[in-house]
């Protein structure tokens, strides 16, 4: 009997378990050899077998000899074959696309991009591979931020090159939104007429703006970057430290839901244009403190997630840059936690401690995800 991943997730958080403590329960040890080609992963779920794809993992990330490296709770794969702990192994329908060592794609692994960032070609059969990103960036506009945006913004240079040299992506969109701001179905009920002015208040509404209402300069009337955008990493900066005046009741998963709405993406919706079937969709949440205010539970965060995206997961890499307090490897003091977005990021992606003074090697492990599901993807048929 199979369970979902809406089960495996309850059962967790029921049992009062975090996701990084999986490896270390005695009922799932295994041994494999490499990954490369596996589609997925298989626990134990009570009774029953649940499938999970690799992206499914919780991940956590350690310094080692300076770099950041996945710990024994998210293994990653091998670029040369060699044995490594992870659970049992069975194919998956669920979940394609965990994360890759990022030479693999410049090697010729199976559903590689060229050099153009145009999946293979295969005698015109759909081949694996992706060449469109829909970046999107959550970020914390609280009073105790100040510090993690700039970090956020110091991070990007490195890993937008990765995207675009490495992994070959040459069709991006990238948005940053806040935690803060009204409802859509509050102000739209009001002012059904969406102009400029009323997406400035929007929660989940791409912003343009710096934190003191400056123009940051976009290079079209949307309200996200393109590959195109001149002065790319200056622009990114500008519109991504979005000030700390924000309410201190985050709402991140709500801003997050609304920001991939279809209200927001609709034509005429403030963010007309960015959520795209054909791209694969990155979610980074950065935040200091627990989402404790947004609605539902992680298990239904992940549901509306996969539904913005007709429930592929291997469409989505999600990055959760959060408190860590309560782990016993975290970078945060013990009093600063968030094992709610912690389970959320951790469904389809990694997660990563905000209290850490640099980012980019944690945006390097996640440019490995990407192309992960990258490699996996195939586009739906128009």
């Amino acid at each position: 009997m199979r369970c979902t991943l809406r089960d495996v997730v309850s059962r967790f958080m029921l049992r009062g378990l975090e996701f990084s403590e999986l490896p270390r329960q005695k009922s799932i040890p295994s041994r494999i050899g490499t990954l490369i080609g596996v589609s997925g992963w298989l626990f134990a779920c009570g009774t029953e077998r649940v499938e999970l794809g690799p992206g499914q993992i919780a991940s956590r990330t350690e310094r080692v000899d300076g770099l950041e490296a996945s710990s024994e709770s998210r293994p990653t794969i091998p670029a040369l074959p060699q044995p490594v702990d992870v659970p049992s192994v069975s194919p998956s329908d669920f979940s394609e696309g965990g994360p890759r060592e990022l030479p693999l794609l410049a090697s010729g692994f199976p559903g590689a991009v060229d050099g153009q960032g145009t999946p293979a070609p295969a005698g015109g059969v759909r081949t694996a591979g992706c060449s469109k990103a829909d970046l999107l960036f959550v970020v914390d506009n609280s009073l105790s931020m100040r510090d993690r945006q700039t970090a956020l913004a110091a991070s990007f240079p490195a890993f937008i090159q990765v995207v675009q040299q490495t992994l070959g992506l040459s069709d991006f969109h990238i948005m940053v939104v806040a935690t803060d701001g009204r409802s859509p179905s509050e102000l739209l009920r009001d002012n059904p007429a969406v102009d400029s002015a009323l997406c400035e208040e929007m929660r989940g509404a791409g912003r343009r703006l710096d934190e003191t209402g400056a123009s940051c300069n976009f290079a079209t009337e949307q309200r996200f970057m393109a590959q195109d955008q001149p002065e790319l990493e200056q622009t990114f900066a500008c519109v991504a430290q979005v000030g700390t005046d924000g309410s201190a009741l985050e709402h991140s998963v709500d801003a997050m839901l609304d920001a991939l709405s279809p209200t927001l993406n609709e034509a005429g919706g403030c963010n007309a244009g960015f959520l795209r079937d054909d791209a694969i969709l990155f979610i980074t949440l950065i935040s200091d403190e627990d989402d404790r205010h947004s609605a539902g539970e992680p298990v239904d965060w992940l549901d509306q997630v996969l539904a913005r995206k007709g429930g592929n997961s291997g469409a989505i890499v999600t990055l959760g840059i959060v408190a860590d307090g309560n782990l016993s490897d975290g970078v945060c003091r013990s009093a600063q936690d968030a094992p709610r977005l912690q389970s959320f990021a951790s469904g389809l992606g990694l997660i990563g401690s905000v209290c850490a003074d640099d980012y980019s090697a944690l945006f390097q492990q996640a440019a490995g995800w990407l192309a992960g599901r990258c490699a996996d993807f195939v586009p739906p048929l128009r």
